[in-house]
């Protein structure tokens, strides 16, 4: 369990995400809708924690923030907005994108809805209308859309980074290989309503 001071310091409003570093499980990051994003390192033989950097965003109530790939100190950082940022743990640098789409039709009003492959150079948001948006990684470029008919609820990447997992409010999995512009996808039924992909 984690020290009551820890606890105490990461809730100084509502919490909206915890993750753990994916290769350094001492480095703790927590967020908010107080809009700030923290770095603890936990020490379990002391039972102690020791907040390293504390960032603002300033004008964004944080809903998700998560790293980009299991060798990277650089998090993504979205809300209710626009546009997302990504901090550099390391450099303590924070960094604003604006959320560029192919198509002037495809009207997000937010970006909170973000899935990122950790063994991969793609991460993705969704909308309300279906719509997946796959972007790259290390140039924070769009690359392309996946247009469902249906909302979707969950997205993950398999660890080649070759495929992408759908779930969709109608008990169903799509999936597409993200190598093959506009390919059609497959499609998995379940009897039960899928909210989560493990």
């Amino acid at each position: 369990s984690l020290p009551a001071t820890f606890i105490k310091s990461a809730n100084s409003s509502i919490t909206t995400t915890i993750n753990f570093h994916p290769t350094k499980p001492e480095i703790i990051v927590t967020s908010g809708l107080d809009k700030k994003l923290k770095v603890f390192e936990y020490t379990p033989q002391q039972d102690e924690s020791k907040l390293l950097s504390c960032v603002n965003t300033i004008d964004m109530p944080i809903y998700s923030a998560k790293f980009l790939n299991n060798d990277s100190n650089n998090l993504i950082i979205t809300g209710r907005r626009k546009h997302y940022f990504t901090y550099d743990i390391e450099r303590e640098h924070l960094q604003r994108y604006e959320g560029h789409f192919a198509t002037t039709h495809n009207k997000i009003s937010s970006l909170e809805r973000c899935f990122v492959g950790h063994n991969n150079d793609t991460f993705a948001f969704t909308d309300q209308t279906g719509c997946i948006y796959l972007y790259d990684v290390s140039t924070h470029k769009f690359k392309y859309d996946i247009k469902l008919q249906t909302e979707i609820t969950n997205v993950c990447f398999d660890n080649n980074g070759y495929y992408v997992y759908c779930a969709c409010n109608q008990s169903d999995i799509y999936i597409y290989d993200i190598r093959k512009y506009r390919s059609s996808g497959d499609k998995i039924s379940d009897n039960s309503k899928i909210s989560l992909l493990a």
